[in-house]
């Protein structure tokens, strides 16, 4: 006779966790999951019974396609009723009620079993129920509908979300309003949608409406570099086209270079500073030097300096207006500002330090704020 089974062998307590080699990142400045949560109680209660109600359906429209299928042989003699039996075997197959009258009714039923009679009365029942179910699930998907609505509004009016949004969708912010429109139309709720359920559901960080951070350690403010390059360039284009403030920058001569056949003036190269991802990149397309040349070879001079004060820009251009001048070949992209400020330093911090007390198209007082994260 086969002995005790043996008894397993007492588990052993986990071993301490060794520390992990690598930082744990947690997300910052993102939505909680529940501003997602859009779907009521009583919508999931109705969308469920809704599901039950059309498998009573089905299985009851399965006894009625039998029963019209087993008749209609039977009616060779009668083409009318023949057809309308064909038609409500038509109608159960598609899980519709029906379609006959009081009468044509009363005489399939009186050819019919009374278990056919009975899958017929069941039909009609559960065709009912689901109208009914599905009439009320309409009612709570509006309801719904307006909740979300005022939900996802409620989300991206929250001042640390929509300082994320000013930063990372400027042109939506800027265009759309959604703090003082309200959705309307199906492309507006997607794009409402989309950006509280990035802020809601996910991050990265490389993301401009959130952002991770090592879990357990202190923040000290919000990161810098993106929103700072992003506003200070915005900063840089007003400042260096007001007469006020443009002197205090220096700015980049256009570099010429011989052309072939087709551009015997010569070769330009038409910059422009483009903010991505935290950093100001330039953005460089060749051009045909014919209408940048005389500029360029005022600019050039005598020592061929590639970086100019602006006072010496102006000098070098001269003529009535040369500051409309100057302007209009900004414009063009054959002039452009050397950044003040290195790659890793804070712009709006450079910026206000420049500006200072002085007027300004941008008050420095305005871009010490926002270098302070808007505190001050």
């Amino acid at each position: 006779m086969a002995g005790p089974l043996p008894r397993a062998a007492a588990r052993r307590p986990h071993a301490p966790l060794e520390p992990a080699a690598f930082p744990v990142l947690s997300r910052i400045g993102g939505l909680p999951a529940e501003d997602l949560d859009l779907v009521s109680a009583r919508t999931r209660a109705t969308l469920a019974a809704v599901t039950r109600a059309e498998a009573e359906l089905g299985t009851c429209a399965a006894a009625v396609v039998e029963a019209c299928f087993g008749l209609v042989p039977r009616l060779e003699d009668d083409d009318g009723l023949r057809r309308r039996v064909l038609a409500g075997k038509r109608a159960a197959h598609r899980s519709r009620p029906l379609p006959w009258t009081a009468t044509e009714r009363a005489r399939v039923a009186a050819l019919l079993a009374p278990a056919e009679c009975a899958a017929l009365d069941a039909h009609d029942r559960a065709c009912s129920a689901l109208a009914a179910l599905e009439a009320t699930l309409e009612e709570s998907v509006e309801e719904d509908r307006t909740a979300a609505l005022d939900r996802l509004h409620a989300a991206i009016a929250r001042p640390g979300f929509h300082e994320s949004l000013v930063v990372a969708a400027p042109d939506w912010v800027r265009w759309a309003r959604p703090l003082e429109r309200r959705a309307s139309t199906p492309k507006d709720v997607r794009t409402l949608l989309s950006y509280v359920a990035r802020a809601a559901s996910k991050t990265s960080p490389f993301s401009g409406l959130t952002t991770v951070g090592v879990a357990g350690g202190t923040a000290v403010g919000r990161a810098r570099s993106r929103t700072s390059a992003e506003l200070g360039l915005q900063a840089l284009e007003l400042l260096v086209r007001d007469e006020r403030t443009a002197g205090l920058f220096r700015f980049r001569r256009p570099v010429v270079v011989a052309g072939g056949p087709d551009t015997p003036a010569g070769l330009v190269l038409v910059s422009e500073l483009v903010s991505a991802e935290g950093i100001v990149w330039r953005d460089d397309r060749v051009a045909a030097a014919d209408t940048a040349l005389p500029w360029a070879r005022l600019l050039a001079g005598d020592d061929d300096a590639e970086v100019l004060a602006h006072d010496e820009v102006l000098r070098r251009l001269g003529g009535a207006a040369p500051f409309t001048r100057f302007v209009r070949l900004l414009d063009q992209g054959v002039v452009r500002a050397a950044l003040p400020w290195e790659r890793g330093e804070d712009a709006l911090a450079v910026l206000a330090d420049l500006v200072g007390d002085r007027p300004s198209p941008v008050p420095g007082a305005t871009l010490r704020r926002l270098a302070d994260g808007g505190r001050s």
